[in-house]
């Protein structure tokens, strides 16, 4: 509001008026400046460098309680008890490793699925690099409003490799070294990077995805190099893969948790599915339960796509809301198959002075189905040099193949020579024989037949 007052001097002696002139503006947008600056500012820092964090942490497997065999007593000790026999004692041990199984489907099987044969992969000198190659991916995903995981409402939000040469490795019975499996555990003191996860120290930076929270759904594949192919994992052994429900057969659920309460601020605890909330089933992951996958071949697949809505007067209807894709049935095997009744490895070895050898061997039948099948040999020693092994294969109407493993060799394979046999039943010799005739006084040899 503006007032004007008029002001006029007089002039003469006569003139009895005073005329006042001034104006006065009373500001009604007093602090609009100041306003309308601090707006600007927030704009600026909202749209300009905002302050985020997305800091990420280290997360470690919670530590458990497990128990371990210690020493036996000794006699003396168990005297004094009054035992006579020796028994083993048992402590508790807190410890904070985690432990992976992955098992692959052998002779139509996962009884002996621990083994990295049964893709397709052989441990040698010459074939490692297939090994070293391949590699296991557990891949972490969120879903939005604590939804069980399905391929339609998944996110993907980080991954994990464990490689082959980071695993566990054992004796087999009648092997000269020690082989790589498919297990895996991770540990503060080893293979650290079998262990440890990585996440954001808080998920502020995740508010408007939906995917907040510390709950994760854990899944599991793995990558050949010896062909190039990818094998999906399931948390449990399936028969028919045309059976698969993703909800329940695909993954474990992994919950990370910030608080303190006597345990690491940073930690993790794998659980096993269950059908209800919060699906929290028996914790996974420890020495005494271990996480296990199982190869489900053929089960891996894009979603269908939904169908459009449609016009005019036939429209085609929406799909369901949140409706789970029915699984695609996996492709019916005709794949060549083929059987050995009496093994495929045969072991002898020397005690003696050279010139000495021996020779040992196994004889059975063999039966292929639906269609050929191409096999090869191997022969492998214990020393490089001073001794010689060799391996024959031997299959009734159908040929033979054989092998040298000369003595500066530790092992070698009958590549590129096969012996390819058809569909049928015959029978089999395989043997293995060493010759010793340099300054070793002992050794060892083995016979191997395989398939690629």
């Amino acid at each position: 509001m503006i007032l004007y007052v008029k002001m006029k001097l007089r002039l003469n002696s006569q003139d009895q008026k005073i005329i006042l002139n001034k104006n006065e503006s009373f500001r009604l947008d007093s602090g609009w400046d100041e306003s309308i600056q601090t707006f600007e500012d927030e704009v600026l820092e909202s749209i300009i460098n905002p302050i985020e964090n997305y800091e990420t942490n280290r997360y470690i497997h919670k530590p458990y309680i497990s128990s371990v065999a210690g020493p036996p007593p000794t006699e003396s000790e168990a005297e004094e008890e009054g035992n006579e026999a020796l028994t083993t004692t048992v402590s508790s041990v807190e410890q904070t490793d985690i432990w992976f199984y992955f098992y692959f489907v052998k002779d139509g099987s996962y009884a002996n699925g621990l083994d990295y044969m049964a893709a397709g992969i052989q441990q040698t000198d010459k074939l490692l690099s297939d090994l070293r190659n391949s590699f296991f991916r557990l891949e972490f995903y969120k879903t939005p409003n604590g939804d069980l995981p399905n391929r339609t409402n998944r996110r993907l939000v980080f991954a994990k490799n464990l490689s082959p040469a980071v695993g566990e490795r054992v004796q087999y019975t009648g092997k000269l070294e020690k082989l790589y499996v498919p297990v895996f555990m991770g540990s503060s003191i080893k293979n650290k990077e079998n262990m440890y996860l990585f996440w954001f120290h808080d998920d502020t930076v995740l508010e408007e995805t939906l995917l907040t929270g510390g709950t994760f759904y854990m899944s599991a594949k793995f990558y050949n190099a010896a062909d190039g192919s990818k094998l999906l994992f399931g948390n449990k052994p399936i028969a028919d893969s045309s059976t698969v429900t993703q909800e329940d057969d695909l993954y474990y659920k992994v919950e990370f948790y910030r608080d303190d309460n006597g345990e690491p601020t940073y930690h993790y605890i794998v659980y096993e599915m269950t059908s209800s909330f919060p699906y929290n089933g028996p914790r996974k992951g420890t020495a005494d339960n271990p996480i296990k996958f199982y190869e489900m071949e053929g089960v891996e697949a894009p979603p269908p796509t939904p169908a459009p809505t449609g016009g005019g007067n036939n429209p085609t209807p929406n799909p369901t809301p949140n409706a789970t894709p029915a699984p695609t049935p996996g492709p019916t095997s005709n794949s060549p198959t083929i059987t050995w009744s009496a093994g495929t490895s045969v072991f002898t070895s020397i005690s003696s002075a050279p010139p000495s050898f021996n020779l040992n061997d196994i004889t059975g039948t063999v039966t292929v189905t639906n269609g050929s099948v191409n096999v090869y040999v191997r022969s492998s020693k214990q020393y490089q040099y001073g001794n010689v092994s060799y391996t024959t294969l031997n299959v009734t109407s159908v040929g033979s193949l054989s092998v040298t493993c000369a003595s500066g060799d530790l092992n070698e394979d009958s590549l590129p020579s096969v012996l390819t046999i058809p569909p049928g039943t015959y029978n089999y010799t395989l043997t293995a024989e060493l010759n010793l005739d340099g300054g070793e006084t002992a050794g060892q040899a083995q016979s191997d037949i395989y398939t690629q």
